[in-house]
């Protein structure tokens, strides 16, 4: 008798043993590793890094064109490849974001209708800045073609017969001047903010993603962890748990219910906690320290209760596994799409705003 009451306030041991006894819950670990890595490795390679390849190779147009590039570095910086096979190698690993092959063909180029095929496009499945890095380096290739023809023209006098060095000069003055300046167009940018509630904006402020180079990676922590809490609650249909459930009284029943959830997902959380430190120090992030990675895993473990809690009280919403197991990834998709750190869809959607506070990765 003894024995049996001990074993009833006394939950956790037991059913940690348990937890560590099932397969599937070093199966679901292992996929949740797997995913972090995917989204780290090739969804997002190059999330907080902003370098792009080009192989140019000995051309005077080329070494031009490399000048003009440096000489534009902002956000985005330029490493310079000897040969076409490293930069491939290179786009493929996600050391770099993509690169490009420059044609020699680029020094005979004596019109503008030339430029077809004049430098290849190297890429992965998984490049965000591409689109924009190509428009980048197609206006320096224009920028260098379009004045050596330019040049060229007037030298030639092919424009006007009459004084062509000076036309030349002259010519090159004005293109310089409306390339270099806001004349020709001229953009007018505003910054707009959504009015926020001081609550709102109290929770930005505390957001521990805001502070981290890799923001996104440790959100989607957040999110496997909250789709974890989702699986593991539906324990509470399987017949072992009920026969327990049945056996206990009073609040016994629901320590019971919410330690046998409790317990797989703070350990996921540990897990993931220390994937996500182990990647940022093996990526060598260099704004990356030792008090984020503690500070980053005690946010992800106040996730985890929080995911918990919600799992309990969301699966106890349904009296059938089936009805309840055809919810989840509902429910899921809309935490990930209504995540203001991953998708904000706030200024689209109006109701985005609302919904979004119900789900625990919102705070993150």
């Amino acid at each position: 008798m003894d024995g049996n009451r001990n074993v009833r306030h006394h939950f956790f041991l037991p059913l940690l043993k348990r937890q560590l006894k099932k397969p599937g819950f070093y199966l679901i670990a292992l996929l949740c590793l797997f995913f972090l890595y995917v989204f780290v490795e090739v969804v997002f390679p190059s999330v907080s890094r902003q370098e792009y390849g080009v192989f140019i190779g000995d051309t005077v147009h080329g070494e031009q064109l490399k000048s003009v590039l440096k000489g534009q570095e902002d956000a985005f910086r330029m490493i310079e490849y000897t040969d076409r096979k490293s930069l491939e190698e290179d786009v493929t690993s996600g050391k770099v974001d993509c690169g490009f092959v420059l044609d020699s063909r680029i020094d005979g180029v004596s019109s503008l209708n030339q430029m077809e095929g004049i430098a290849d496009y190297i890429c992965s499945t998984s490049t965000l800045k591409g689109e924009l890095l190509k428009e980048k380096v197609f206006s320096a290739i224009l920028q260098v073609v379009s004045g050596n023809v330019l040049s060229e023209i007037g030298r030639s006098g092919t424009v006007y017969e009459e004084q062509g060095e000076e036309i030349s000069e002259e010519l090159l003055e004005y293109y310089r001047f409306y390339l270099e300046g806001n004349y020709t167009i001229q953009i007018a940018m505003e910054t707009v903010e959504l009015p926020q509630s001081a609550a709102e904006k109290a929770v930005r402020d505390f957001r521990l993603s805001s502070r981290l180079s890799d923001s996104r990676s440790f959100v989607l922590c957040g999110i496997l962890i909250f789709a974890c809490a989702l699986i593991f609650a539906r324990n509470r249909f399987s017949q072992e748990s009920r026969n327990v459930y049945s056996a206990l009284r009073g609040g016994e029943r629901h320590r019971w219910r919410f330690l046998e959830l409790l317990i797989p997902v703070l350990m996921i959380t540990l897990v993931m906690s220390a994937a996500f430190v182990v990647l940022q120090l093996i990526r060598g992030e260099e704004s990356f320290t030792m008090a984020q990675g503690l500070q980053a895993a005690g946010i992800l473990l106040l996730c985890g209760i929080a995911c918990t809690v919600w799992g309990y009280v969301y699966s106890r919403l349904f009296p059938r596994e089936e009805i309840y197991l055809f919810t989840v990834p509902v429910i899921v998709i809309l935490a990930i799409v209504t995540c203001p750190a991953i998708l904000d869809l706030e200024g689209i959607i109006p109701a985005a705003g609302v919904i979004k506070w119900i789900f625990p990765v919102s705070y993150l």
